[in-house]
This record gives C-alpha cells, sequence and structure tokens, in this order.
C-alpha cells in the first residue's frame, strides 16, 4: 500500500524559508482545518510560524492559506513537518524536512587526510517509517479507550498488511547502493503510535546525528546492528555496502504489533514491518525468509554530542518542574471511550486546546489558559518527568518532544547520564523510570512538551511553556510575526475584524 507521502524539503544551512500552505481539503472524514508544525527547527524570533494550532496560531481554515516564514538560524540536521491540529498527521499530512551542512565534519576528509564517514546523502537516503490505519484517523480513534491498532508498518510511505497478497503490494527499496560507498540513511519515526527496532541484515550501522545533533562517534554508536526509534525522533545512520551483493531485509519491528502479526504470519510473508536494501546489478526479488540476531544495539543514553554545551550541566538550574505521567483511571466506560475528555495529565492538569492560542493571550496580556507555565528569560529549567503509570516498561513508553529548544537529557531511565557532555534532544522516551532534561530560557514564546503519540496529545498529555512575556515583545529577541498571522483566528472564528491589528 502507498500511504501518498509528501515531498521532502531539502535546504541548506541559513536558508530563509518562505512555505505558502493553502488548505484544499474536503473530505468530511478527516479534519478540515490545518496547520503545519516545522519539528525540529527552534523557530528563534518566529514563534508565529512554528505551527502548533491554539498554541501559536488558529488553524488555517479551509479554502484558505498561510506563508510560514522562518530561517534555519545555522542548525543542520534531520527534520520533519507535519499537521498540528488533532490526530490529522494520522492521515498522511506530514513529510521530511532536512537541512544539509556544506561543512558537516563527516562528509569531508579530515586534518590528517581520513575520509569522511559517508560518500551518499540525497533524496534516496531520505527514510521515513510509520504506522498506518485503514480508516481515517477520527474512524479509527472513534469510540476506544486506547489506541487503534495499526495495520500496517509503511517504509516511505509503502508497506504490507496481514493477509495481502505480496505480488499485489511491492515493498519500499532503499537503493540500488554500490558496493563499497557508505550511506547516510536519515531515518524519521513519522508515527502516531508505534516506535521500532531497526536492523539491517548482515550490515551495521554508525548513528551520527540523533535529532538534528551531530554526534561524537563512540562506543555507544560506532557499528551498532540495531537501534530503537520513538514518534517524533530521527537519527542518520550511516551504512557502508560491504557485503556480498544482493538483496537484505531492511527490518522495523513495530511496537505494538500490526493488526493480526504473529509468528506464523512473518513466516508467509517476511515481507511483513519490512523494506528491503537493495545492492547494484542484483535481481529484483525479496530476500529469503529468517530473522538474524541483532546483539549489539545502540545505547541511546552514551549518545555525546559533537560539540559539548557552552555551560556546564553540572550545575543547579534556577529552575525545577516534576511533571507526573498520569492515566486517568477514575473515569467509567462511557467517559473513557468520549474523545472530548481528557484521559492523560501532564503535571497538575491536561491540555485543553483553547478557543484563542496561548501567544495571543500573552501578548494581549490575558490569563493563560490551564496547564501553562510561566518561565522568565535567561533562565535554567529542569523539567523532570515522573512515570507513574502501572506499565512504565518500553511498551509504554511516553515519547516527549518540546518545541522551541534542544534539552540535555540529565537523567534517563531514573540513571544520571554524563552531566559534562550529556545527549542533547528535542524528543525523549520516558520509560523505565524518571527523565530530566534541561534547556535554557533563549528563545522566547510559548511553546509545546507533549507525547508524540498523537493520540496521548488529543487525551490531553501536554503542557505549555510561555516564555518570557516582554522579551516575546521587545528586544532583539523579539517575535516577528509573518504577514496574515493576525487574520488567522478572525478567519477561523467567522468573519471577526482583526483581533491585533498592526502586527
Amino acid at each position: 500500500m502507498d500511504s501518498n507521502a509528501r515531498p521532502n524539503l531539502i535546504a541548506n544551512t541559513a536558508d530563509n524559508f518562505s512555505i505558502n500552505v493553502v488548505n484544499q481539503m474536503t473530505d468530511q472524514r478527516l479534519e478540515l482545518d490545518t496547520s503545519i508544525h516545522w519539528h525540529g527547527i527552534l523557530q528563534h524570533r518566529t514563534a508565529g510560524s512554528d505551527g502548533t494550532a491554539q498554541v501559536t496560531q488558529c488553524p488555517i481554515n479551509p479554502f484558505n492559506s498561510f506563508k510560514y516564514r522562518f530561517s534555519t538560524d545555522g542548525q543542520a540536521g534531520t527534520f520533519w513537518y507535519h499537521s498540528h491540529v488533532g490526530t490529522q498527521y494520522c492521515d498522511g499530512l506530514q513529510g521530511g524536512l532536512i537541512i544539509r551542512d556544506p561543512n558537516d565534519p563527516y562528509s569531508k576528509e579530515d586534518w590528517v587526510g581520513k575520509p569522511g564517514y559517508y560518500d551518499v546523502d540525497d533524496d534516496s537516503t531520505i527514510v521515513t517509517l510509520r504506522d498506518w490505519n485503514h480508516l481515517p484517523s477520527w474512524e479509527a480513534f472513534d469510540d476506544l479507550s486506547g489506541e487503534p491498532e495499526p495495520n500496517s508498518t509503511l517504509v516511505n510511505g509503502r508497506g504490507r498488511y496481514v493477509g495481502a497478497d505480496p505480488d499485489d503490494v511491492p515493498l519500499a527499496v532503499i537503493g540500488p547502493v554500490n558496493s563499497g560507498k557508505s550511506y547516510r540513511l536519515r531515518i524519521i519515526n513519522m508515527s502516531c503510535n508505534s516506535w521500532f527496532r531497526v536492523s539491517l541484515d548482515n550490515h551495521t550501522f554508525t548513528i551520527i546525528e540523533a535529532d538534528g545533533v551531530a554526534l561524537s562517534i563512540n562506543n555507544a554508536n560506532r557499528e551498532v546492528d540495531s537501534f530503537t526509534i520513538f514518534p517524533g525522533e530521527r537519527y542518520s545512520a550511516v551504512v557502508k555496502a560491504d557485503q556480498l551483493p544482493g538483496n537484505y531485509w531492511f527490518r522495523t519491528n513495530p511496537f505494538p504489533d500490526i493488526n493480526g502479526w504473529s509468528p506464523e504470519e512473518q513466516m508467509r510473508d517476511p515481507g511483513l514491518n519490512n523494506a528491503i536494501f537493495r545492492y547494484e546489478s542484483v535481481p529484483i526479488e525479496e530476500p529469503k525468509p529468517g530473522q538474524i540476531p541483532t546483539l549489539c544495539p545502540m545505547d541511546e543514553s552514551k549518545l555525546k554530542p559533537l560539540v559539548p554545551p557552552a555551560q556546564s550541566e553540572c550545575d543547579k538550574a534556577d529552575q525545577e518542574f516534576f511533571l507526573p505521567i498520569v492515566a486517568i483511571n477514575d473515569q467509567t466506560e462511557e467517559e473513557r471511550q468520549n474523545r472530548s475528555i481528557p484521559h492523560y495529565q501532564l503535571g497538575n492538569g491536561s491540555w485543553i486546546p483553547p478557543s484563542l492560542p496561548v501567544l495571543l493571550s500573552v501578548i494581549r496580556g490575558e490569563a493563560l489558559p490551564g496547564n501553562t507555565y510561566p518561565i522568565e528569560f535567561g533562565k535554567t529549567i529542569d523539567v523532570t518527568f515522573l512515570n507513574t503509570e502501572d506499565d512504565s516498561s518500553i511498551e509504554g513508553a511516553h515519547p516527549l518532544h518540546l518545541h522551541g529548544h534542544e534539552f540535555s537529557v540529565l537523567q534517563f531511565r531514573g540513571y544520571k547520564t554524563d552531566c559534562r557532555n550529556p545527549p542533547r534532544r528535542d524528543t525523549i522516551a520516558v520509560y523505565d523510570g524518571n527523565v530530566t532534561v534541561r534547556f535554557r530560557t533563549d528563545n522566547p514564546g510559548p511553546w509545546i512538551f507533549h507525547c508524540h503519540i498523537d493520540w496521548h496529545l488529543d487525551q490531553g498529555m501536554a503542557a505549555v511553556f510561555a516564555e518570557s512575556r516582554y522579551e516575546m515583545l521587545y528586544g532583539n529577541n523579539s517575535i516577528v510575526f509573518p504577514p496574515g498571522w493576525e487574520s488567522l483566528c478572525p478567519i477561523y472564528e467567522g468573519d471577526k475584524p482583526p483581533l491585533l491589528p498592526g502586527i
């Protein structure tokens, strides 16, 4: 099956984006209003283009448009874009966003003449992973007390469901690759629910980037044979085509299993959950059945940025937040099946999207909506996520993503990391213990911190940090609003006068 994946966007460091989103949706089975979030882009001074409905903007109505304007601001790496209205991105409104660095330290010879880590980094090496439901998200999620079970795993928009005729449903092909060359696979998990254990039969990966952060190469990420990737996360995995030319399984073992999956079904159709890594000039055929064990997984907790933090992360923070993850279990079955009632809390409450965006409330000096935390400019903030759920194992993981910032991971699965150079991410999975992250308030705006299992966000698992109201409006870090931003809410609400004329 083909998910009709959206096009990938490619840019270089220091480029400026001007992207006109025209809403032409008419299918009543889908969410019709939309907004587009640029996942991983920090949006310094451009919070109005972050694309988070009811946080940084009102949605774009059908038959209307909005032009997002922002800069890469020196960022480089693997990012993506997706709808940020309800569960709309589960229906396929998503794509890759790649920012290449002409001076990437891993693509060139070093000062002693050692060759770069990879030879090829182009459109063919972008690998998107996601789960897929046959029903539109509204229908798949309707009347459920939990998440809908996916029907397929898709790699670059292709994948089989249990019972599909393999002859009718071709798999995605990575390649063909040339023997002896190394390939930078930019792997993005665009799922609404599923995480994956990724491996490539008879090959290893060297992980050189995580969530847009270049990595130092050490035993945690050098020549690993598998890694786990959660919704919202991205990795650049370098693979050398150094095996006997042929077809090899690129495996993306998911959790949860797709509908109807069993070991017997996997033997019947080994293409389930997989793609093909193909060498040049070999027969166009699928690899043989069978599973190759993996023995050397990546250790996420020991990933170190290539460039250490400018300030020590060993000192105490200026402000600490402790946000428990709470499943609301005291509801009746009728309440559990009502999507308008929150089923999760993050911190002191559930995130219920307000009628007007948080950014607008902050500018106008109005009361902030529930589960919004004001924070001051120039502070060091620690956020500890307390995993209070009954299932705290990896099967119950919550991948939490912060807009507007990268963060240092100071505690992962209950253990402290190396505070001299801790992992730096924008998405982190909480399981097997608590997680503590740190960021600095140097980017004024309202930034949502939410579970990237989109069903959980829709059920309330999010909080917003309203960062530095004064600096949003004044000074060198103030927000520059794109033309038309002030008209989105009047259009959304229906022919009302602009709320903030002159922005």
